[in-house]
């Protein structure tokens, strides 16, 4: 009698322990996918809105880039009526700049910290000269990228607005170290009880070479609209940045 019991328990017990192993596979699965989602989500929180739309910004020029032929137009109109409605909730527009289009994502960063439309930087980070840089499809197509800062010597009084920190001429393409530095680079430097000072950077679209004289002397008033009327000069990237007395 032992023999026919054991091998009816034998042929029990293998499909119920299959069942066992194929309930503990699923389990585990969902367990992993909902780790992963709930990363993933605590991520897309730590984003300040204005990151995401930067990080937007760049993902949606890539892939408008990498697929010319394939709803070109789309991704690009959304990413800038969102950078629109940034820069006039800021006052960039119209203090700095008219309504516009923009065209180019236009990447800054100090160091290891990116200028992500709008966010807080202390001025010992901004001593020095950023990193810019921006996608140009023809490298003899010439650049101007100019700093300004119209809240000097502040926001409720700026009567020697806009204060010129970099100008940068004739840049071939996206080589911005072979441009023609109009106006040495000068860090952020707010007075005390002024409050935040926004930095903006703009990047314009030259017809051709500009003639213009080696150096600029003065920083205060100058009006970015004007030089770039004056020149024809076409806007097609801006980022921001604020920074206060510290």
């Amino acid at each position: 009698t032992g023999g026919p019991r054991t091998e009816w328990s034998a042929c029990v017990l293998t499909p119920c322990l299959c069942v066992v192993l194929l309930l503990s596979l699923s389990v585990l699965c969902c367990s992993i996918q909902t780790h992963t989602h709930v990363h993933t989500h605590a991520h897309a929180l730590t984003q300040t809105p204005h990151q995401a739309v930067f990080m937007e910004t760049r993902s949606g020029h890539a892939q408008s880039s990498s697929a010319r032929h394939e709803h070109k137009e789309a991704p690009k109109r959304t990413v800038s009526g969102q950078i629109s409605a940034v820069l006039e909730e800021h006052g960039i527009v119209p203090d700095v700049v008219r309504e516009f289009d923009p065209l180019i994502p236009l990447s800054v960063s100090f160091q290891d910290k990116e200028v992500t439309l709008g966010n807080h930087f202390a001025t010992r980070d901004t001593s020095r000269m950023p990193s810019v840089s921006w996608e140009a499809d023809e490298a003899t197509t010439p650049y101007t990228l100019l700093v300004v800062d119209p809240d000097a010597p502040s926001r409720q009084d700026p009567r020697m607005a806009q204060w010129l920190h970099w100008a940068v001429v004739n840049i071939p393409g996206n080589r911005l170290e072979q441009g023609q530095e109009w106006m040495t680079y000068a860090g952020p430097s707010p007075p005390a009880r002024s409050g935040k000072h926004r930095y903006v950077f703009l990047l314009y679209q030259q017809p051709q070479r500009l003639h213009v004289s080696s150096s600029v002397s003065e920083r205060s008033r100058f009006i970015a609209n004007e030089f770039a009327a004056k020149h024809d000069l076409h806007l097609v990237g801006v980022n921001f940045f604020y920074c206060e007395h510290d």
